[in-house]
């Protein structure tokens, strides 16, 4: 029984503590975006551009939150929510 309740205590402390991030959904919207986007500037696109690719460098090193930061900017030059 101990064990039961030590193991049930542990799983949810552990997927509490997780936080969910949706990085290639991001990458994805953004990707589409662009794609059908025509009111950028040439200088807005090219940091659209570099900035996924930064977030996508992010999210490949495991630095969830960072690539998450990264990305919403991206979207928000975009005119994405």
């Amino acid at each position: 029984m101990r064990v039961a309740i030590t193991a049930t205590a542990l799983w949810v402390a552990l997927t509490g503590a997780t936080p969910t991030h949706d990085c290639y959904g991001d990458i994805a919207t953004i990707d589409r975006e662009l794609a059908a986007s025509r009111e950028l500037t040439v200088m807005q696109k090219a940091e659209v551009m570099a900035r996924r690719a930064y977030g996508e460098e992010m999210h490949l090193a495991d630095k969830h939150e960072k690539a998450v930061t990264i990305l919403a900017k991206a979207k928000e030059i975009l005119g994405v929510k």
